[in-house]
This record gives C-alpha cells, structure tokens and sequence, in this order.
C-alpha cells in the first residue's frame, strides 16, 4: 500500500493550498493583510481563527484550526419530523457588518423558536410565506433581537415547503422547513441549482507573534501567518519557513509594507509547492505499516521522513535555506497527534480527565476553556483530548473538533450534538445552555452542565483504578530523562487500549480474560451511551485478520497462563496468517514498546514444551529475515536472545 506521500507526488494537486497574514488594526480590529492566491471569500472566519483572543498577551504561539468542512448547519428536528436546512448569506458590498446567521433552535407543536447571531447587527425584517407567495408573517428585526419566539397556527395547514428570506446588515439571509413527505423532489431540483461546488477540507496551521513597539499607537505589532493544506501530510514540514516569514513581515515598516508583504506571500507560496524541488518523487514509497514501525516501534522517526532543501530569498535579508522534513505517511487522524498534548491535559485534570473522555464516547458538548493560558495550549489541550481516543475513534476532524473558536464562531459548532470545543471568554462558564461538560483548563475543574444527563455508571471503579495507575506512571516519569517524551507517548498508547478493549466488549471477549462477565456488565452502560449518543458511526472497523492477531497477542500478555494446546494454537496460527512482508510489518507496529513489544511472543522460548518452543522459534526466524523484525528481535534482553540462538541451532531446518 502506498504512503500518503508517494500519491502526493504523483498528484497535480498544490502541496500547500493557501497562505495568508493577518494583522490585529487598532481601528478596523482583525484583517487580512495579504492572502494567496487571491479570493473573493469572506474572510472574517479566518481573521478569528488567526489571530485569537488576547493574542498580543504572549510572544509566540502556535494555533490550529480547520476551512470548508461539512455545513455544521444542516439540521433535523426529529421531533417534528420536518427537516431544517440553513445556508450561508451573500454579504452586500456596501455592507458594513460581517458574519450574520439565521438558525432554527427549535420547533415544537406550533411556536418556531429562530435566532441571529452577528457583529454590529443591524434592523432588518424577516419574512415567512408558502410557496405560492401568500404571507404567513412579516417580523421586524432591530438591534436587541437575538432571539424571538412566535405562534405559526398556519404551518401545518399550508402544504409544500417554506422558505423564510429576509435582509439586515446588507445581508440577504434564509432557511427553509421541509416536510420530508411534501415536495421532495421540488427542494432537491431547488438545493442542487443553488448549491455550490464543495472545496476540499483544509488543514490549517497559524503561527502567531507579538511584538512590542513603543512607535505605534497599541504599543505592540501583532501579526500572524496561516497556512492550509488538503493533504494533511505537507501541513507541519513548512512551519520553520513560515516562521521566519512572519518575522520578516514583522520587521516591515513603511509606505510599501503592504505590496512588500503581498510579494513575500506570493514568494512563499510558489517554493512551497514547488516539486522539484522538494524531490518528491524520490521520497521512498512506503507503506504506512513500515512508518509506524520506524517511528512507533523502533523509534527512530528520521528514518520515516523525506529530507529536502528549500532556499528563500526575504525582503531585506540574504536567501536563507530550510530543511524540510516530509513525513513518508501521516493520516487524517495523526494530525491531532502531531499538535496535541496529552501529558498536560493528565496533569491539568488528573482523575476527572475521565469524565472528559466519557462524555466524549457518549456523545456529548465538551467545551475546554482557558482564559490564562494561550490559545496555543488550549489548542494543544483540545487536541490531546481526540488524540486519547484516536483509536478507537476515527474521523473527528470532519466535524467534531474545534481546537479554537470565539464567540462570533459558535455558529459553526452549536448545532451538533458531539463536540470539543476551545474557548478563551470566560462568558462560557456561565452559560451553561452552550456545553454539556466544561473543562476549565486554568483550575483543573470539570463541570456537568445542569441540562445535561451524566449517568454514573459501574464502570466508575474500573475508570478510576486505570487513571490511578497512569497517575502513578506520571510520577515517576518525572524523575527519569526524557520522562516527559516517553510519557507522553505511554500515555496515549494505554489510553487508547484501554477504551478501545472497552467498546470491543459486545463483539466477544477470549474465554482466557479474567472477570469477562463482570466487565461485560460494568461497561455495558458505557456501550450503550456511546452506541445513543451518534459516536459509534466514527468507531474504527478493524478488518478481521487484525482483530484476530490483536486477539492474540492480547492472550500472550495476559496474566493467565496459557495451556500447552492454546500456546501452540496461538504461534501456529500467526505462521500460517503472517507470511508476506507486509504482514510482518502490520503485526510489529501492533506491539509498540508501550506494551513490551516483542517480549510477551518471545517468552515462548522459555516454554518447558518444545511442542511450543518449536513454533515460536520458527516465527522468530521469520521476524529475523525482516531488516525491521531484525532490529526489534535484537533489541530483546541477552536471556531472549541466548534463548533464541540456542533453540535456532536445535532447529537449524525451521522455516
């Protein structure tokens, strides 16, 4: 299978997709001072994921966010039965406001509960009438209209559909009520005319930095730089060009500040996506299973990289040259794993992190707020939350993830029922409508929103007998070196095992685990909720073959002895299921050193039974021919390996 690189490089597809500088303006507030390739898009979300709340309170940090991803507006009141869609609204040029939305909240019996949100929200009005013209209701808006509730006695009198327009702040607005048994057809013909092409989804990165400068009139410059990728492979590589690009761009001053720094984005853009290069087709073509041993297993992460060399020439500066280091592989779900900080969330939350990632599986609101710390860690915070749950889970960044959103954002999260979400104003701790479970990042406390239903459930003890044990791990890694890094890793391993073994529960656990029934029965309010709260569609299916040698190498590190017959069913089984290559590499990066690596398959050469010995031994051999299985076979302490040695001699014709 090949890497996400190597069909990178066959592709016409730009490596980076765009790049933009913002600037915080005393008098305008946020704006895009330079974006490439030009655009005609509204750029007003993007001035608030670039430049976040209180950024000119830190020198430097580092934020990550995500453009053109599903429309988080489409709702369906269940209730009801009527479907509900809003769309986005085209701006008036001669509109001085940004961001207007029209939501349905709400619709029971015969009250239409609608809000609007927006900056500097002007009067306006806000019409309701059926398809054949006739005025159902004409609502003025003013300035102090957020929120209104009005009687409908005729929506369920009038057929076919309802479309609600309306205009304010130079915007032209609307959503419409379906019934899904009534003009169907007339809707979807309606929704595929106006219905714009779909862009791919962005990875974003932002690198924000302040400045001080008694000269100007705030006392300090803030400027910060983003970029966007749809492979998310090329999104971390650039971060040390774009670095030293927003410092030039900070150093800037003058009356051609502004085309100096349109020509440097331009620059930048073009050597980005230069393939040449980058010399990407001669980037290694390897598959994910070979990354993930070298870089999880043997750990040696330069060995899974393509190195390359990109010159840039800044505005007032001699060219300077960066490495670039192109991850052979990374998927969709590493990119939380590359940002995240799963060691400071333990830390911060300590015991009740797992009624976080609880409240993750059963599908509810988490939103994790911090007004001390940097947008930067909220985001690492955020994104340490999915990393723990990456596996089992997969697929979060389509639309369940915001590592950082302002006020003005909300529309974009508050409809979904299953989030993690990053704020700065404190004004979310007091509205408590807005999450189900609030993670305050400063005080390390967790709260359970009123309206939300917890359930406390017999898997508490087994929760808390776990988050004891990594605690304990916590500190003694303190104490090591590098205890931090091999932490950070340990933890995620656990954790993911932990509620990935879990889940997995209703599909059949091995008669060999201990206390199966009573952990069938402490986790089956856990299953359930998951299952209800719509994050089981985002459960990652393993293929058979997997689940099998998972199965396995779960009996081999058990604590219950194994039988003669069951040792030898287990190795036999893995010489006739993992003969190629490929299949060597899969079941290395299944045991990371986190769980012993090697160690449990190979206690087999201590067997008293050479029955047992005589296919562990084989399946070794086989291990050894692999240049990979080699260095992880070796790696074993001098006991395994004199064991090893002496029973290959015994069996010189095992293959």
């Amino acid at each position: 299978m090949a890497s996400s690189l190597s069909l990178a490089a066959d592709s016409d597809d730009d490596l980076v997709d765009f790049i933009a500088l913002a600037e915080f303006d005393i008098d305008t507030g946020a704006v895009v001072r330079a974006y490439y390739p030009p655009t005609s898009e509204d750029s007003s979300y993007l001035c608030e994921q670039m430049l976040p709340d209180r950024c000119e309170g830190h020198a430097e940090q580092r934020t990550l966010f995500f453009l053109n991803r599903q429309d988080t507006q489409s709702l369906q009141s269940e209730a009801s039965g009527i479907h509900v869609r809003t769309f986005r609204h085209r701006q008036d040029s001669n509109a001085s406001s940004s961001n207007l939305w029209v939501r349905m909240s709400e619709h029971e019996n015969e009250r239409l509960t609608y809000s609007l949100t927006g900056s500097k929200m002007g009067r306006g009005e806000l019409l309701l009438s059926a398809p054949d013209g006739t005025m159902l209701y004409d609502i003025p808006m003013g300035k102090d209209a957020s929120l209104r509730e009005v009687d409908q006695p005729a929506l369920d009198a009038t057929e076919g559909f309802f479309l609600v327009e309306g205009a304010g702040c130079g915007f032209d607005f609307g959503f419409m009520l379906l019934d899904p048994q009534k003009d169907r057809a007339s809707v979807q013909s309606w929704m595929s005319e106006t219905a714009k092409p779909s862009a791919p989804l962005l990875f974003c990165l932002n690198c924000v930095k302040s400045r001080r400068d008694p000269t100007v009139r705030r006392g300090s410059i803030v400027k910060s730089i983003a970029w966007g990728c749809r492979n998310q492979t090329f999104l971390f590589c650039f971060e040390g060009l774009m670095n030293s690009l927003l410092d030039c761009c900070l150093d800037l001053k003058g009356e051609q500040e502004h085309e100096v720094q349109m020509k440097l984005i331009e620059q930048a853009y073009r050597i980005v996506n230069n393939r040449e290069e980058l010399r990407l087709r001669q980037a290694p073509r390897w598959s994910s299973s070979r990354v993930r041993v070298w870089r999880d297993i043997i750990k040696d992460p330069s060995k899974c990289t393509h190195a390359a060399q990109l010159s840039f020439l800044e505005a007032t500066k001699s060219p300077q040259t960066f490495k670039i280091q192109v991850p052979l592989h990374m998927s969709k779900d590493d990119v939380f794993g590359a940002f995240g900080n799963c060691t400071l969330l333990l830390d911060v939350f300590k015991e009740s992190l797992m009624v976080i990632l609880n409240a993750v599986l059963s599908g509810k609101r988490v939103v994790c707020l911090s007004y001390k710390r940097s947008a930067g860690q909220l985001c690492e915070a955020v994104s340490g939350i999915a990393t723990l749950l990456i596996p089992p889970l997969t697929g979060l960044h389509e639309h369940h993830v915001f590592p950082y959103t302002s006020l003005t954002c909300m529309s974009a999260w508050r409809s979904l029922s299953a989030c993690i979400v990053g704020v700065t104003n404190p004004m979310f701790e007091h509205r408590t409508e807005w999450w189900d479970v609030l993670c305050d990042l400063d005080n390390g406390k967790v709260k359970v929103s009123p309206t939300a239903v917890i359930v406390e459930t017999a898997h508490q003890a087994q929760d808390q007998a776990f988050i004891t044990k990594m605690l304990a791990c916590r500190a003694r890694a303190r104490n090591e070196t590098k205890g931090d890094k091999n932490f950070e890793s340990f933890l995620r391993y656990k954790t993911r095992q932990y509620f990935q073994a879990t889940l997995s529960l209703p599909e059949g656990t091995s008669p060999h685990v201990q206390d199966q029934d009573a952990l069938l029965e402490a986790n089956a309010g856990r299953i359930k909720r998951f299952k209800a709260g719509g994050m089981a569609q985002h459960l990652l299916q393993l293929a058979p073959r997997e689940k099998q040698l998972m199965a396995w190498l779960s009996l081999l590190r058990g604590s219950k002895q194994l039988s003669e017959e069951e040792s030898i069913s287990i190795y036999q089984g893995l010489i006739k299921s993992v003969r190629t290559e490929e299949d060597l590499l899969s079941l290395l990066a299944l045991m990371p050193p986190e769980a012993d690596g090697l160690f449990p398959l190979a206690l087999g050469l201590f067997h008293p039974s050479f029955a047992v010995r005589l296919p562990c031994v084989a399946f070794l051999r086989r291990l050894d021919g692999l240049p990979e299985g080699q260095l992880v076979l070796h790696s074993l302490n001098a006991f395994l390996l004199l064991a090893f040695e002496r029973n290959s001699k015994l069996m010189p014709n095992t293959h």
